[in-house]
């Protein structure tokens, strides 16, 4: 009856790994982002994944280290930067 966030992690992990595995016979599939005519992207979604926080996948994918997430300069960091990519986010 009691779950935590790694709990839901594991459950949807197995979910959607085993739905994949079900419907395409293997865990990884080929993904055709820019039409069938290009290259495909494979997929991988054998398990276990890969686990990381939310800001630390944020650093990485951005090439930057954030600021402290609760300070000022953070959420000030974060409004500039989803403006740059054309993200505009109401301030409150």
């Amino acid at each position: 009856a009691y779950a935590d966030y790694n709990d839901l992690m594991d459950m949807t992990e197995q979910m959607v790994s085993g739905m994949v595995k079900e419907v395409t016979g293997s865990y990884k599939i080929q993904y055709h982002a820019d039409g069938p005519d290009k290259e495909p992207t494979e997929i991988d979604f054998s398990p276990p994944w890969r686990r990381i926080s939310m800001v630390s996948g944020l650093e990485e994918v951005l090439g930057i280290k954030l600021p402290d997430m609760e300070s000022e300069e953070c959420r000030l960091f974060l409004l500039e930067e989803a403006s740059a990519h054309g993200i505009h986010l109401q301030e409150c």
